[in-house]
């Protein structure tokens, strides 16, 4: 029957659906209230007639999430525009100001239309001890500048001020260890020094609370309902997921692993390292493109070819792990969302595979009512797990934009759809999702794409391309609804 071939349209839907673990506060922080400055030192035999720089950042975004009874689960993650290093420099002509700022954003140091971002995003919270004012501790993480990404560790203050929070400290770097050549002139004579000085000062904004009410049957979300902290924001898995949206297939599953060693009864990273294999095998088949999407044929009838043979058998195993843990939980404890979190996802994941990947529509169509009823129970009993949106935004767009009468059958399987109320849906999880925000954001660009809205599709991917620089699947999407050329940094 034709209704079976929709079944590889559900798979796109289902593989993600929300997050695991422990609540915390969200900050978002202010850019404008906040402040970061860099240092960079003259040196040489005639360094006396050569400057001092102090280089300020105009614009400073990012997100914190705070745990207060235990900090060391608590994370960040920084960004700052390259264009918006501005040189201070007091008591030098503007003249001077302007030649330095020329230097420093040009190809020799910042290259910053090659390198737009910097960005900073941390990976474990250490030697945390409470103080009079608030708490001292020590942050790693990963700094990408230039597009080198090196591992970083600093010490710094953190306390609460109202509603916000408050962190300030220092931390030093070499530039050659990001590709940056100190500049020199006169043969040396005058230049700077390698080692540079950043200290930050950064405020954040505690968002607002409240949970995100699941939706009624055909009924659409409200779009602009409250932000809710972040389910299961767990710092590792983050980085993670962050590594995976950037393509680096290999570090995140690493990352999931490294995870996994040191929670070995949490299924959270088992399931994630299955959708670091999901993931690429997606890229590598070009699933995620507009090539693929907006194709009837491709996307009801699934690939071409057949998946990599190494890829499927350890996502298998991952997949067959994650689900295995998730359920003795779920025996023990009906109502563990971490656990229903997993399944939720790795049943998603297993109908990805049966329907897109190996067109296997009639096992993937099994999945999908398994992985819906289950993302279903976790909103009830999870109601802020935005990410949730994601897995019946998407199912409610696609199956409400196929022909009436292939609706007409599905509805006798139980399956209904409404576009709108799914583009409302698949915009909560793009807005307020937590690990699958990105996933949820490529699909609302598509959708909009197939709906004529190239406003909105080109909202998400520029977006996209701002977090995620260097991942030419988002790049190629973007270049080609504008109608330019693959941007030159991008090598595939």
């Amino acid at each position: 029957m034709s209704w079976r071939r929709t079944a590889a349209l559900f798979t796109l839907l289902l593989a993600w659906s929300s997050s695991a673990a422990q609540e915390r506060a969200a900050y978002s922080v202010d850019s404008a209230r906040s402040k970061l400055e860099i240092a960079v030192y003259k040196e040489g035999f005639f360094r006396a007639f050569g400057h001092n720089h102090l280089i300020a950042a105009k614009s400073v975004s990012g997100q914190v999430l705070f745990d207060a009874r235990k900090v060391e689960n608590s994370s960040v993650r920084l960004k700052v525009l390259a264009a918006s290093l501005s040189v201070v420099d007091p008591g030098e002509s503007e003249k001077d100001r302007k030649d330095v700022q020329a230097t420093m954003a040009g190809e020799k140091v910042l290259d910053v239309a090659k390198y737009p971002e910097i960005t900073f995003t941390s990976t474990g919270v250490l030697a945390a001890k409470p103080v009079a004012e608030g708490w001292e501790l020590t942050l790693s993480g990963r700094l990408n500048l230039h597009g080198v990404e090196k591992a970083v560790s600093f010490p710094l203050r953190l306390r609460k001020e109202g509603e916000g929070l408050r962190a300030q400290g220092e931390v030093s770097l070499l530039q050659t260890d990001h590709g940056i050549t100190p500049v020199r002139i006169g043969g040396g004579a005058v230049k700077v020094k390698d080692r540079v000085k950043i200290s930050f000062d950064i405020l954040a904004s505690k968002l607002a609370s409240g949970a995100v009410v699941a939706p009624r049957h055909h009924a659409a979300v409200p779009d602009e309902a409250p932000k809710p902290a972040p389910v299961g924001a767990t710092p590792e898995i983050e980085t993670g997921f962050h590594l995976l949206y950037e393509l680096r297939f290999p570090e995140a599953r690493a990352q999931f692993a490294s995870w996994e060693k040191s929670h070995p009864e949490d299924p959270l990273g088992s399931v994630s390292e299955a959708a670091g294999y999901l993931f690429e095998e997606f890229y590598q088949q070009g699933v995620l493109t507009s090539d693929f999407f907006l194709n009837d044929k491709r996307l009801l009838g699934g690939i071409e070819g057949k998946p990599d043979a190494k890829r499927k058998a350890a996502f298998n195993l991952a997949v067959g792990r994650a689900r295995d843990i998730a359920r003795r939980r779920l025996k023990a404890n009906a109502s563990d969302a971490d656990a229903l979190f997993a399944l939720t996802l790795a049943t998603g994941m297993q109908a990805d595979y049966a329907g897109i990947l190996e067109r296997r529509h009639a096992e993937g169509v099994r999945l999908i009512h398994e992985s819906e009823s289950l993302a279903k129970q976790l909103i009830v009993l999870r109601p802020d797990a935005a990410d949730a949106y994601l897995a019946l935004g998407a199912a409610n767009y696609i199956i409400g934009s196929l022909p009436a009468h292939q609706r007409f059958f599905l509805w006798f399987g139980g399956i209904h759809g409404d576009r709108i109320a799914g583009m409302q849906q698949l915009r909560i999880a793009a807005k307020k999702g937590h690990y699958l925000r990105p996933y949820a954001k490529i699909l609302l660009a598509l959708a909009a794409l197939r709906e004529k809205q190239e406003n909105v599709a080109r909202a998400q991917l520029t977006d996209l391309t701002r977090e995620f620089p260097q991942n030419p699947l988002f790049a190629r999407e973007l270049a080609r609804l504008n109608h330019q050329p693959m941007p030159s940094y991008v090598t595939r």
